[in-house]
């Protein structure tokens, strides 16, 4: 760091910088010659890190409502513990917590430009974490801001539903799908989601999952695992979200499609043969 500070010409005398200066007389080689050289450092010694301090509401601004805004949390894709998909690669869910400890775990205050080079080294590492474990595209729940000014409690809940589930498979043979529940606002959610898939010939497929206290801001998802049907068809998946005190039953719900194809009889691979 003093080096950089030097390459960037922030030690000179004349270079206005946000920190102060200390400056000493000493003596260098200059062309050669050994004379009397003025050397400044920038002085650290008023800054202070702190790690859970710092990252502990993190992001910012933090969730609604205002007047009782809900710690920072993110959401990252992280690797399921037990779950495999039919061709052995890992399966993923939607994992939603605060920077300390997820990144990295607490830490003593630090002073002095020892803490300043932690704090630059931790923003960097956040931001590696987050390119490393990204939430795929329109599976992150909307940022909620924190209001300018003191706003009422919200008691309405808001709660949303997604659905991912295979776009095609082939019949008879296991897959996974994910549901994801988000309480968009308002107080701790209460409810259940209800997953039905239905398929040309009337044939359902159905699951119910419960869900208590679900914070405003944050999600939780669940791993739907199921076989289809030894037959070529068309599964309409639709997935309603329910919870107590809802205020908006416009987002309840998601659909999706999947697409069966009829597995190889044995005759059909014994003339491919």
């Amino acid at each position: 760091m003093v080096y950089l500070n030097q390459i960037l010409g922030l030690d000179l005398p004349t270079t206005t910088t946000q920190l102060p200066k200390t400056c000493i007389d000493i003596k260098q080689e200059v062309k050669g010659v050994v004379q009397p050289v003025n050397k400044c450092f920038l002085d650290y010694s008023a800054y202070g890190y702190e790690r859970s301090q710092t990252h502990g509401n993190l992001p910012f601004p933090k969730n609604i409502p205002a007047s009782s805004p809900q710690p920072g949390f993110f959401e990252y894709l992280t690797p399921h513990q037990s779950l495999t998909a039919t061709d052995n690669s890992p399966l993923f869910y939607i994992n939603s917590a605060s920077i300390v400890p997820t990144v990295f775990v607490s830490l003593p205050a630090m002073t002095n430009i020892g803490g300043f080079v932690q704090a630059s080294d931790d923003a960097r590492a956040v931001i590696d974490f987050m390119h490393s474990h990204p939430v795929m595209a329109a599976y992150a729940k909307p940022v909620l801001c924190e209001g300018s000014v003191a706003l009422p409690p919200l008691p309405a809940v808001d709660v949303s539903s997604k659905l991912q589930m295979p776009t095609r498979m082939v019949g008879n043979t296991a897959r996974e799908g994910t549901l994801t529940v988000s309480n968009l606002k308002g107080a701790p959610a209460t409810g259940s989601v209800l997953l039905v898939g239905k398929d040309s010939t009337g044939k359902e497929l159905f699951t119910q999952y419960n869900f208590n206290a679900l914070a405003a801001g944050k999600s939780i998802s669940f791993i739907y695992a199921f076989t289809g049907p030894n037959y070529a068809t068309t599964i309409t998946w639709t997935a309603t979200a329910t919870a107590v005190g809802d205020s908006n039953n416009t987002n309840n719900t998601a659909t999706f499609t999947t697409t069966v194809t009829a597995p190889r009889s044995r005759s059909d691979s014994s003339e491919r043969d």
